[in-house]
């Protein structure tokens, strides 16, 4: 099926900043009709009320100094979150831990993989080791750039382009898994969870389509949106 249009833009500024600048092109258009006498009582005026010009130019600078740090920060975050994707992408553990996830993971049974999510490290034998690293190394990855994106440090449209196919698909073979971690400590994984519902919502929305379980998962991600509030 044809994906939707998405409708979100990059460096889209806030209201706040387009209505401010329609009250300064209001002020210049206004300035620019007024005749020399208007000019010379609007300036007796600013020399009988100085702060009226203090407060103009401090408001103005205020402006000019708010979108400067907006654009600042928006560029800070897209450059992170392509930092991030680059060390993901170039690291080896990384990529063999989702070979791992793949050829092995993705064909246990339930039952199984709820297994060994509540095994002891000295009770797994060497394959069951080797697939918990795995499935370790990839969610724990994932975790930190959920919670650095739920934080404004990456740019979350820019990484939800290039990566909400496999971090669904993580969710969904890992959720067995993730579930028992989760039973035995409710805050493990918040954030990756949280952020795969979100996203798969939002793929959703895309798509045009309401899979199985969409309002009880939508229900669920805001319920893991207030409880990392209270974190």
């Amino acid at each position: 099926m044809k994906r939707k249009k998405e409708k979100y833009i990059l460096h889209q500024p806030n209201p706040f900043f387009w209505a401010s600048l329609v009250f300064l092109f209001g002020m210049l258009l206004t300035a620019s009709r007024l005749k020399a006498a208007e000019w010379s009582s609007i300036f007796a005026f600013l020399g009988n009320n100085a702060w009226v010009a203090i407060l103009t130019s401090s408001s103005v600078a205020g402006i000019i100094a708010w979108h400067t740090i907006a654009t600042s920060r928006k560029t800070s975050k897209e450059k992170n979150a392509l930092d991030f994707e680059r060390c993901y992408s170039d690291s080896q553990k990384i990529n063999d831990s989702w070979g791992v996830i793949a050829t092995k993971v993705r064909v246990m049974r339930e039952g199984d993989l709820r297994e060994i999510a509540n095994k002891k490290e000295s009770e797994m034998c060497v394959e069951e080791k080797s697939i918990v690293d795995a499935i370790r190394v990839v969610l724990n990855e994932w975790e930190r750039a959920s919670n650095a994106m739920n934080h404004d440090i990456y740019d979350e449209n820019l990484i939800y382009k290039s990566h909400a196919g496999n971090v669904i698909r993580l969710y969904e073979v890992c959720l067995p898994y993730i579930e028992e971690r989760q039973r035995l400590n409710n805050r493990i994984l918040l954030n990756l969870s949280s952020l795969a519902l979100r996203w798969k919502l939002r793929r959703a929305r895309e798509d045009g389509v309401k899979f199985s379980g969409y309002y009880k998962a939508k229900r669920y991600s805001q319920a893991l949106k207030a409880a990392l509030r209270d974190i």
